[in-house]
């Protein structure tokens, strides 16, 4: 689980580097704000999986429905040869 970014803390460290309050404070807030905006939850990620579990079955799906034109295709062309012979 990550860590949660301490804004607080963060400030007063740029404070003690000797940035003033204000400015020690629209920093943390804006490196806060970049970190919590940029990590997906764990409720993300599942929604994730499931929509690529679902693309991945439609994927199946076509290449299995291609598997069968091929090999019907194969079949009337082996058809044909018979016919033909």
């Amino acid at each position: 689980m990550a860590e949660a970014f301490d804004t607080l803390s963060a400030a007063e460290k740029l404070q003690n580097g000797g940035l003033s309050d204000d400015q020690s404070r629209a920093i943390a807030h804006v490196i806060g704000d970049a970190i919590t905006g940029s990590v997906a939850s764990k409720e993300d990620l599942e929604k994730l999986k499931n929509e690529l579990k679902l693309d991945i079955k439609e994927v199946e799906t076509k290449v299995e429905r291609f598997r069968n034109q091929i090999f019907i295709a194969l079949g009337a062309m082996f058809l044909t040869l018979i016919a033909v012979l």
